[in-house]
């Protein structure tokens, strides 16, 4: 959550119009939530690694 507050407050001046509602997943339930287009945005600190279909 605090990675998101960091950025939220730039983000919400620069897009008024965007709704955001935080979840607290964890990052491997997020990630299959992004491959399966049910979610449109995570933050998630990760190392570098492979993650098909997704792109860093």
């Amino acid at each position: 959550m605090e990675m998101f507050m960091a950025v939220y407050p730039e983000f919400y001046q620069t897009f008024l119009g965007i709704v955001v509602l935080p979840r607290k997943i964890r990052v491997k339930k997020q990630l299959e939530m992004l491959l399966n287009e049910e979610l449109d945005l995570e933050f998630v600190s990760l190392t570098e690694e492979k993650l098909p279909g997704l792109v860093l």
